[in-house]
């Protein structure tokens, strides 16, 4: 049995359930040993539609999932999100009704994948520097800012369903946007603007390659990390293209560049049908974040952005296979 239950319902279901269901459901739904309780059977079948259906699009796209027991993080570099599903369940028996242990097992989910969120949002590079978890541990600002990245997730589904030894199993879904104004861009935003300044590449001579729509950096064959802000970098570390060049509010909205396993979805992602492919060189930085190119295409680049602004509009895809 599969159902999404209403805001309603759960009102009538924590009237129902009395008194008791006040402070300490919140205890016993902290408390409860949920490996214990949903079957491997159950797992197996939840997080394995889950994944199947993140990995659809995996050809084209840049996704990471992380498989826990009782849950999975699907990380889209691509579509910029991270969503969370968990599963979290509760004994009829040992509640005090049935709506009773829906609620349990509800809540119990829901706090799951909340911490997963916050686990994989506190996990992400910045640049090839910094990760938001040591941001946020020195400065106030982040932290708030952070949290609100968090407390912005929306829930975007909700199942239950009865297993075999009679308790019930419930599995939320929840999603938050890594770009927008409260998305995860702004934390690391916060963390690039106290960086130092770095030295930006000057070209000598600005060499007009032709008629491009936009940028592909080919870095196939690297092991690249994805990053909020990558940095793309000369041989001897100046800046080619990164957040410095674009409009704050730009980069919040949309992000420095975007992640993709194909041409053909990079096309997609606003590069055009006729892009300028370039091909990195190697990856630099503590966290293998930024991106060597070799120094016969950097003038080109800046010889392109002369006619068709394509680094400070942000039209930069970087191709990963």
């Amino acid at each position: 049995m599969r159902a999404t239950v209403s805001v309603s319902f759960i009102v009538a279901a924590l009237a129902a359930a009395g008194p008791a269901v006040g402070a300490e459901w919140w205890e016993v739904a902290k408390d409860m040993a949920i490996d214990k309780m949903v079957t491997d059977e159950a797992k197996e079948t939840v997080l394995g539609v889950v994944e199947d259906t993140a990995l659809e699009d995996a050809a084209d796209k840049f996704i990471e999932t992380e498989t826990d027991e009782d849950s999975i993080t699907v990380t889209n570099w691509s579509d910029m999100y991270i969503e969370v599903t968990a599963m979290g369940t509760a004994n009829v028996f040992k509640a005090q009704s049935e709506a009773h242990a829906l609620i349990l097992a509800e809540e119990t989910a829901r706090a799951l994948a909340y911490r997963k969120l916050t686990e994989r949002a506190y996990g992400v590079y910045v640049n090839s520097r910094n990760i938001i978890k040591d941001g946020v541990t020195g400065d106030d600002t982040v932290l708030v800012a952070c949290e609100g990245y968090i407390n912005n997730a929306k829930e975007l589904n909700v199942t239950h369903e009865r297993l075999a030894d009679n308790s019930i199993l419930c599995t939320v879904t929840m999603g938050a946007l890594i770009t927008t104004d409260d998305g995860l861009m702004k934390v690391g935003g916060l963390m690039q603007a106290g960086e130092p300044d770095v030295e930006i590449y000057s070209p000598v001579t600005k060499v007009y390659p032709g008629e491009y729509s936009g940028i592909v950096i080919d870095a196939s064959g690297l092991d690249v990390n994805p990053a909020l802000y990558p940095n793309v970098v000369t041989e001897d570390g100046k800046l080619i293209y990164g957040g410095q060049f674009l409009d704050p509010e730009y980069a919040l909205m949309n992000g420095v560049s975007t992640y993709v396993r194909s041409l053909e979805e990079a096309k997609n992602l606003g590069v055009g049908e006729s892009p300028f492919i370039v091909k990195a060189l190697k990856t630099m930085g503590a966290f293998a974040a930024d991106l060597v190119l070799p120094g016969v295409v950097v003038d080109q680049l800046f010889g392109l952005e002369e006619q068709y602004n394509h680094l400070s509009e942000g039209r930069v895809v970087i191709l990963t296979r």
